[in-house]
């Protein structure tokens, strides 16, 4: 048996899904609202290094969890739900990743779900236990899987998903954004490559993952892979 406990999560570095009519209708910017360098607020680093490469220093970029934290547990303070309101945007991972979202009140035209545009392919934890990481204290991984973004061809629909929403919010910036866009898709599809090679010969293994977080990866590069909960 293979411990499998590769730290994808945090690689910055592929054709993504394009987001839908109905979801573009829902998250329409209003031009006249834009400032002249817009203010976004991201939830995660993979969020915020998507936003990074689109936008190019052309917005000003808020990732406000502290390096210290991990953000699928990150509760905003009151002065950060009071920053997040005063944003053009504010690009959220989805899924129950933002657990806090029930708690807080933000504008929802400013809200922007990445991961919506796949949520027929969510895929549900199994087998869950209650345990703790560190002074988070404890908590149980239930529901739907949140870590999208292992599965490489979700986090290139992520990205799409902030590259129409900033489009909307500055149209003036339309091309820079799309180029700057195909530049990172071309990125995340040559690191999906890089996996595909570096997995295959893992497929018919049997693995072991640490807690539930890679079952994307694992559905992406057909891995026969299972979670347990050492802590």
């Amino acid at each position: 048996i293979f411990l499998f406990a590769i730290a994808v999560s945090h690689l910055p570095g592929c054709n993504a899904p394009s987001t839908n009519a109905d979801i573009e209708k829902a998250q329409e910017v209003r031009p006249e609202d834009a400032r002249e360098k817009p203010i976004i607020f991201t939830t995660n680093y993979p969020l915020t290094y998507f936003a990074e490469r689109i936008t190019d220093g052309a917005v000003t970029i808020n990732y406000l969890v502290p390096p210290n934290i991990d953000s699928s547990l990150w509760r905003p303070k009151p002065t950060d739900v009071a920053q997040m309101q005063t944003g053009d945007l504010i690009f959220i991972n989805g899924v129950t990743y933002e657990k806090w979202l029930d708690f807080v009140s933000l504008p929802e035209s400013k809200l922007i779900d990445t991961s919506v545009v796949f949520q027929e392919q969510y895929l549900e934890i199994e087998n869950s236990q209650t345990h703790r990481h560190g002074p988070e204290g404890e908590h149980t991984h239930t529901g739907t899987v949140a870590i999208t973004w292992l599965n490489l061809q979700f986090a290139i629909a992520q990205a799409d998903t902030i590259r129409a929403a900033l489009m909307r919010l500055r149209p003036d910036l339309a091309a820079t954004f799309q180029e700057n866009f195909l530049s990172l898709k071309q990125d995340l599809e040559d690191l999906d490559k890089e996996l595909e090679t570096a997995l295959g010969p893992y497929i018919n293994q049997p693995l072991l993952a640490p807690y539930p977080m890679y079952e994307y990866l694992a559905q992406r590069y057909n891995l026969n892979l299972k979670s347990v909960s050492w802590e």
